[in-house]
């Protein structure tokens, strides 16, 4: 059950980054290739939180993982 839940976390996690990409970072990865340095800011922004995240998300399955070995 625990377990379960544990990953059922990482998955919507997982999920909630994948949509942030899309719904933040397409448009404005779009709008910077036409030229548009605030989009690229913002873009940078949004690909650093991101990539933040994934890092903190990936201490936590990995954490996840030695408790599952113990």
């Amino acid at each position: 059950q625990r377990r379960n839940k544990m990953s059922t976390q990482v998955r919507d996690e997982v999920q909630k980054l994948i949509q942030e990409l899309l719904d933040l970072a397409i448009p404005d990865a779009e709008k910077h290739g036409k030229g548009n340095a605030a989009a690229g800011t913002r873009l940078r922004k949004v690909l650093m939180n991101v990539s933040n995240r994934c890092k903190e998300l990936r201490v936590q399955v990995q954490n996840e993982k030695k408790a599952r070995q113990s």
